[in-house]
């Protein structure tokens, strides 16, 4: 049986195939590995104290007697025994002058190979104690000596002699390892994991078996159930700052990256924010100020398309259809990401005051999401677009189509921007831009504002296109806002010239 947590398990072997004898002997078996388990919980915080030199006579002297009870009624040929003996003794550390072997202490010459420190660290467990390095070596030293006595004793029974064996008498019996203060069991009562989740999803307008589950709640359900597995317990009640600190070093102990680390940590500290404010939880946030702080490296900065790289794209483009057709050059010619058209409907694209526009929004129950409230917009077509046959695309499509039908939504979150984002960006790269500077959806939004700035675009009318705000003083909050003036950005967005030369004879269908 197990307890919890892969790679961190305890096991009972029950030995038995039959369930009425299973349940009978199961209690026991708990009881045992409950106890072990806390006994290493409280070796972790450092409240279990460290193996005494009786403990690990004891537990030398549990392996003799077990060797007794095999082989001490028939100990068979003596010279195997002193064979034995001799195999032992021959690895230690010899001196000079002879009179050293007896004054030293047979325990200051051995020296444990990688099998004998195993062994030793074995016996330690099996018993409940700590396996540090210092112990596992005093337990490694104690062992080889009941091992040369033993084999000495049973030379000596095989030659006749059954006299009382004195090396019994100096072993202590075995006593289990007790915590100087013994950390309580987790109490069932209190706020648990999937209550406070759910009341921070709640205030968030998400629902735990939300189908597709959002991301950022998928993110956090993963993170608490890891951190659930490590702790052993789902009662955010109890867990404690030094819980999550353990926690903290159990995942560099395990070679995470730092910013995964900073991402969980930060991830559950919003959550239990959200307990404490609301009154589901005691105490102070168990996660504040402990992540590793961010290393000071210089990130790649991103740059714009060149005006051949766009060419290249927008021309190959051509060849396509459906979504590889026109993602590339919609977020060329209005600077949207690509994650926003690919979730858009075909009904996104209409007509205000006589122009033809998309309109980018996270309306509806379809699971859409924005950057932010500037993301919200409405953008004029580029004539270019409409001269390539955007909106014959448009037209073709049946009433209540996405705009890009042929971009599926993604497995998990249910979301068009991820698969359409991902096969972009690949088909890009297999055109030959491999610069790591270029990032092969969001270079076109670089590009874009950077040919905003050779008209001379108004900083107002360059941000409204490509949702940014642009809060150059307080009269920014003041009226509707520029995407009400449709006339003014299609005229503005008219005078961006595209990449590649456009002709209505020469524009494809779809």
């Amino acid at each position: 049986m197990r307890l919890f947590g892969v790679g961190r398990e305890f096991r009972e072997n029950l030995r038995t195939k039959d369930a009425t004898e299973a349940k009978r002997l199961s209690p026991d078996a708990v009881a045992r590995l409950c106890a072990k388990l806390d006994q290493t919980r409280a070796a972790v915080v450092g409240e279990l104290p460290a193996s005494s030199g009786r403990d690990i006579a004891a537990l030398a002297g549990e392996w003799y007697r077990a060797e007794c009870a095999t082989y001490g009624d028939n100990p068979g040929r003596a010279e195997d025994w002193e064979e034995t003996a001799s195999a032992l003794i021959d690895p230690l550390q010899q001196f000079e002058d002879p009179g050293d072997h007896a004054t030293i202490p047979i325990e200051d010459r051995i020296h444990l190979r990688p099998d004998d420190r195993a062994e030793a660290a074995a016996l330690l467990r099996a018993h409940g104690h700590v396996g540090d390095a210092d112990t596992v070596t005093r337990m490694g030293k104690a062992l080889f000596a009941a091992k040369l006595d033993f084999a000495n004793e049973m030379a000596r029974r095989a030659g006749g002699d059954w006299s009382p064996d004195p090396s019994l008498v100096r072993f202590p019996p075995v006593t289990a390892p007790k915590a100087a203060a013994p950390t309580p069991r987790p109490s069932p009562v209190g706020c648990t994991f999937d209550a406070l989740l759910s009341g921070w999803a709640a205030d968030r307008g998400m629902k735990l078996d939300a189908k597709p589950v959002p991301r950022a709640l998928y993110d956090r359900q993963r993170t608490i159930a890891r951190l659930g597995a490590f702790l052993g317990h789902s009662n955010a009640s109890v867990v404690t700052q030094a819980d999550a600190v353990r926690w903290k070093e159990e995942m560099q102990g395990r070679d995470l990256h730092a910013s995964t680390v900073r991402n969980d940590l930060s991830e559950m500290s919003a959550v239990w924010t959200w307990g404490l404010r609301n009154g589901k939880l005691p105490g102070a946030n168990p996660f504040t100020g402990i992540s590793p702080p961010k290393p000071k490296t210089k990130r790649t900065a991103r740059r714009a398309f060149t005006d051949v790289e766009a060419s290249l794209v927008l021309v190959a483009a051509r060849e396509k259809s459906g979504a590889m057709r026109w993602l590339p050059w919609l977020a060329c010619l209005t600077g949207t990401r690509i994650s926003e058209i690919c979730q858009a409907d075909a009904a996104d694209v209409l007509t205000l005051d006589g122009i033809a526009v998309i309109r980018i929004h996270d309306e509806g129950e379809d699971g859409r999401s924005l950057k932010n409230e500037d993301s919200r917009r409405t953008i004029p077509i580029h004539p270019a677009l409409i001269a390539e046959g955007f909106l014959r695309y448009v037209a073709s499509l049946p009433k209540g189509s996405p705009l890009f039908p042929d971009v599926p939504p993604d497995a998990v979150f249910g979301l068009r921007g991820v698969s359409g984002s991902r096969r972009v960006g690949a088909w890009v790269r297999s055109l030959g831009i491999t610069d790591p500077h270029i990032g092969p959806n969001h270079s076109w939004r670089h590009w874009f504002i950077g040919a905003c700035r050779r008209v001379s675009m108004h900083v107002e009318v360059r941000s409204a296109l490509p949702g940014h705000a642009a809060k150059l003083d307080e009269s920014a909050g003041y009226g509707d806002g520029m995407g009400t003036f449709v006339q003014v950005l299609f005229d503005a967005i008219s005078k961006v010239s595209c990449p590649v030369d456009v002709t209505p004879e020469q524009a494809p269908a779809a």
